[in-house]
């Protein structure tokens, strides 16, 4: 995150992925309407500037932490993000408390994959 700081600073290009379900996506429930994910990108265009910062938004409605693990070349490190953000649980809670453990082990598996990947780090030209 400080690496991604440092970056908008500078106005260097910036990468920022975000994976999850619906509360990422423009669908049914937020009528049309802007979500955090836009508001993100506005208020960091108006706070280091715009022409510089990309972000993706490749959640899927009804995702869940299961399906991400199944996804995370496609969804996110092909675009070599310097910042993923990861919002899930929504439709994982459908999974029960009993398999809390199972979430919290595939979160973490994500989380690993993507620090593998060396995200934000020497990026091809």
């Amino acid at each position: 995150m400080l690496r991604t700081l440092e970056k908008l600073r500078a106005k260097s290009p910036v990468t920022i992925v975000a994976v999850g379900d619906s509360n990422n996506v423009i669908c049914g429930h937020t009528k049309g309407r802007f979500n955090w994910f836009h508001h993100l990108h506005l208020g960091l265009c108006e706070t280091f500037g715009d022409g510089f910062i990309y972000m993706i938004n490749s959640a899927v409605c009804g995702n869940t932490v299961i399906n991400q693990l199944t996804r995370m070349e496609q969804d996110i490190l092909r675009f070599k993000p310097d910042l993923v953000i990861a919002s899930f649980g929504i439709n994982d809670q459908g999974m029960g408390l009993d398999r809390i453990g199972e979430f919290r082990e595939n979160y973490r598996l994500c989380r690993r994959t993507r620090s593998r990947a060396n995200l934000g780090r020497a990026k091809a030209a």
